[in-house]
């Protein structure tokens, strides 16, 4: 995993692993402290921890998710992401 994102993190690197028509895959690294801003998806999408913990924020509700769990992320509910420790985690889109 490390190939695909730097070693050492210095502030958000993204990878795309799998982009089809019914979806994607994209692994994330983002150093401690960063994070990406309120936004929402039209389609339905899963946030898989590999390492690390962030403050997920789903339409203004905080939740704290860790290394080995995952979160679902509704179609269009506006939602953030805050590495609360350097953080990598998959971002899966559900297209279909």
């Amino acid at each position: 995993m490390d190939r695909l994102v730097p070693t050492k993190l210095d502030g958000i690197a993204s990878c795309v692993l799998l982009k089809t028509a019914n979806g994607s895959a994209t692994l994330f690294a983002i150093a401690e402290g960063e994070g990406l801003g309120e936004h929402a998806a039209s389609h339905e999408a899963l946030i898989v921890v590999v390492e690390g913990e962030a403050d997920v924020e789903i339409q203004g509700d905080s939740h704290v998710v860790r290394g080995d769990e995952t979160i679902r992320l509704p179609a269009a509910a506006p939602h953030a992401v805050r590495a609360l420790t350097d953080l990598r985690f998959f971002l899966i889109l559900l297209h279909a």
